[in-house]
């Protein structure tokens, strides 16, 4: 039998509290025995208690048989499961007790040293659940023993030549790209290599570079400058830096250009390499003219050159604009193969290049004065675009097919 709720007698504390505590009832004793009938109201009042008293212990009764018939061991279960549960949490609680009682021990200073480690690993768990420190790690992805013969740009001689039979593989057998007029193109000094841009990742800075240092007589160098957001990839950031790549901005062109170096810039920026499909080789707007500004100040040519075939490597058929936000890329572009086929739809699809070097527009008649002059610049700016675009168009007009050139 379950122990009774309220004792022996369900109604003793009842009982027991003062009257002071019930003044209605109190009030209506005295009204009651006031008006004479004190006795008959006494009498009635213990009936009903009586009465109460009863049906409350049937109900007891009924609610002891229903536990002693209801409640049970549950087959299969283990009996000890409890005794495990309750040693666990004595032991926790124990720590817990120790814990406090040696924080309670320490001085002021020393409580605030503790809070700050408490706080400092907090950190550390957020930044190993963030995804910036894994795009962190994979960008000094393969950094460990090799030789660091970098140039102030980042430039390894070491990842060139690692790097060099994928491009060649590229070059010759992939895109089996053609090149015209690499006589334009300077033995020596400084110009700017201004071009078309497409493909979605920089393929075709790393194909103009090939091009001048392995089919130019002088087989010189060139740099080719990235966009900000590709600083943002994993892995793809450190290797475009190490085989040559800058990240595009007026000041790191104006040192190379300084230097005597080759620098390919491409104007159109994100707006080239995320065009859709149906916008091929039709040029978006070139920026604000910040090249032209960086060739009057420097008075180093222009090289116009015109890049067909990359605008097919990855077709653009859609963007994902808020994936892209999420993601913090300038866009998320959807292709007849990504993301459709997973990583195999990174692989760029097999064009025919061909990359033509325009005659050089030369910058020696303007002063570096004139490069404050906003009309000037934008009209030399449209001119080159236009001239691009000219290039363009009459190499689509020869071309047979995509696929074969």
């Amino acid at each position: 039998m379950a122990k009774p709720v309220l004792g022996s007698d369900p109604l003793a504390r009842l009982k027991a509290r003062s009257p002071e505590r019930w003044p209605g009832a109190a009030s209506a004793v005295e009204g009651s025995a006031g008006a004479g009938a004190s006795g008959a109201a006494g009498d009635d009042l213990d009936a009903r208690i009586a009465t109460f008293e009863r049906r409350l212990q049937a109900r007891l009764a009924r609610f002891d048989g229903r536990i002693e018939r209801d409640v049970h061991v549950a087959p299969g279960l283990d009996p000890t499961i409890e005794r495990r549960i309750n040693e666990a949490l004595h032991r926790l609680e124990e720590r817990v007790r120790r814990v406090s009682e040696v924080v309670e021990e320490l001085d002021e200073e020393e409580r605030q040293g503790l809070l700050e480690s408490i706080i400092e690993l907090g950190e550390v768990f957020q930044r190993a659940l963030s995804l910036d420190t894994y795009r962190r790690y994979l960008n000094n992805f393969g950094m460990r023993d090799r030789h660091f013969d970098v140039d102030p740009f980042g430039q390894e001689s070491d990842a060139r030549e690692a790097v060099l039979p994928y491009v060649r593989f590229l070059y010759h057998r992939w895109w089996r790209v053609t090149v015209q007029g690499i006589e334009n193109v300077p033995d020596e000094g400084a110009a700017l290599i201004v071009a078309n841009h497409s493909g979605v990742l920089p393929y075709d800075g790393v194909m103009i570079a090939h091009a001048i240092e392995h089919q130019h007589p002088a087989q010189r160098r060139a740099r080719f400058l990235a966009e900000d957001w590709v600083a943002t990839l994993p892995f793809l950031s450190t290797l475009i830096r190490r085989v040559g790549g800058v990240r595009g901005c007026r000041e790191n062109a104006m040192k190379l250009l300084r230097m005597g170096e080759l620098v390919a810039v491409f104007p159109e920026g994100v707006k080239g390499i995320g065009k859709y499909y149906h916008e091929r080789y039709r040029l978006q707007r070139f920026g604000r003219g910040g090249f032209v500004q960086v060739c009057i100040r420097t008075g180093v040519p222009i090289i116009p050159v015109a890049v067909i075939g990359a605008e097919e490597v990855h077709p653009v058929l859609y963007k994902i604009n808020w994936l892209a936000n999420a993601l913090r890329m300038p866009l998320f572009p959807v292709s007849p193969t990504w993301p459709l086929l997973g990583p195999l739809g990174l692989l760029p699809l097999p064009s025919k290049w061909t990359i033509v070097f325009g005659e050089p527009i030369s910058f020696d008649r303007y002063r570096p004065e004139d490069a404050k002059n906003d009309f000037l610049v934008n009209q030399i700016k449209e001119k080159v675009r236009s001239h691009i675009q000219e290039m363009l168009n009459e190499q689509l007009a020869a071309r047979r097919s995509i696929w074969l050139g």
